[in-house]
């Protein structure tokens, strides 16, 4: 697992829509509050006699013509956009509202055979808010805090299908630090893919371009407040804190050395206490000609009921993810092998997953594209090897092409 971002305090579902109304509150009463004051300094640029701040406002709204054939190549049927800022980058706010046309739509005329598949989605529309605040630069920096909440719905045959997103966040930067953080509310749905749901994280990067002249290199401290959401592996609602520290450096800063320690308190009867959890990891990225390789090891050590103290030989405190990788002109080609890859490895009670994967995908689509200009033609060519918990082997082989025109 890698490093998870820092929090000070844990949001229990109940009042995460108050914390909500809160931020809105503080947001809106704030800016107004420092709009006036930039309005009544002496260093406010205004006109003799004006005592308001300088207020920008921009819009744009689109809107096509209704004629059947625009309406059916055109994907925004309509898309208004307004900003609205005060001050020198003090208050911004934008709010954004789009419809677009679904598939469906867009394929009005085509004809389907027998056996293909027919779209179903008719539109779907979206509505964004966006509000960003900045403090004057008294303290090292300014502090910037926004806000962000996105609704989205498409519509098809079937029904309507809604998706929502909230997302708070503080950055301070007083160099050479970087200070920030982030909260966002409980997910409603769990997710196989992600059973950690994290509502409060942060950050705290500290540059340590010191240690040589033109090493990229950064410290970073971190914690989280999650939440383990795993229904299907037989855990669900558990509280959890982690911490780490890490050491990044490279292009882009893709290596690291990190550090991190869980602690899993469960309050669920009959279900036994997890101490801690402890990890110590490398990661790793080269471009070396026209290869890219990733190699992310870990070494665990979980404390608690479910672990034998004389386990030291025991394979599955090693987690490793390698990735080998190679775009070529016919192909491209991407190996990859994962060993006790589990992201819920501090939890015993969680039902195991696969302890061994080893896969290789081929990528025909731009040779494809090639032979046939003018289409969108992908083809790929993959197998798997997995091995489970329980020492039992699959192989996989799959043939995925797609053509669209």
């Amino acid at each position: 697992m890698d490093a998870l971002p820092w929090s000070q305090q844990r949001l229990s579902g109940r009042n995460n829509k108050e914390m909500y109304r809160f931020f809105c509150a503080l947001v809106i009463v704030t800016a107004f509050g420092l709009a006036g004051c930039a309005a009544s300094g002496p260093q406010s640029e205004r006109a003799s006699g004006d005592s308001s701040a300088p207020i920008d406002v921009k819009a744009r709204a689109e809107v096509p013509l209704a004629d059947p054939v625009q309406l059916a190549n055109d994907n925004n049927l309509v898309e208004t956009d307004v900003r609205a800022g005060i001050g020198d980058d003090l208050v911004e706010f934008r709010t954004r509202y789009s419809v677009a046309s679904g598939e469906l739509v867009r394929n009005v005329g085509k004809r389907y055979q027998q056996g293909d598949s027919i779209p179903t989605q008719l539109a779907q529309q979206s509505l964004e808010h966006a509000i960003r605040f900045s403090t004057p630069g008294e303290m090292g920096a300014p502090v910037r805090l926004g806000f962000d909440q996105k609704e989205a719905s498409v519509l098809t045959l079937d029904g309507q299908q809604r998706q929502e997103s909230t997302r708070a966040h503080l950055v301070w930067e007083p160099e050479p630090v970087r200070l920030q953080l982030e909260w966002t509310p409980p997910r409603r749905v769990a997710l196989a893919s992600d059973p950690l749901d994290c509502t409060l994280e942060g950050h705290l990067r500290m540059p340590t371009e010191n240690v040589a002249a033109g090493f990229e290199s950064a410290l970073d401290i971190s914690q989280s407040e999650c939440m383990v959401r795993a229904p299907n592996r037989g855990v669900d609602q558990l509280p959890m804190q982690a911490r780490g520290v890490s050491w990044n450096w490279g292009e882009s800063l893709g290596s690291a050395v990190h550090m991190n320690r869980v602690e899993l308190q469960t309050p669920v009867y009959g279900v036994p206490e997890v101490k801690s959890g402890y990890e110590l990891g490398l990661r790793q990225q080269h471009s070396l000609f026209g290869w890219k390789m990733e190699a992310d090891f870990a070494l665990r050590q979980a404390e608690g009921p479910g672990y034998r103290d004389d386990a030291a030989d025991d394979d599955s405190r090693w987690s490793v993810d390698f990735q080998l990788r190679r775009q070529l002109h016919a192909f491209a080609m991407t190996a990859r092998w994962m060993q006790a890859k589990d992201p819920l490895w501090f939890v015993p009670e969680a039902a195991p997953v696969g302890q061994q994967s080893l896969s290789l995908l081929l990528d025909f689509s731009s040779w494809l594209s090639g032979l046939m200009p003018g289409m969108d033609a992908g083809m790929k060519a993959s197998w798997e090897h997995t091995e489970d918990a329980d020492g039992r082997e699959d192989n996989h082989f799959r043939w995925d092409f797609s053509l669209s025109w």
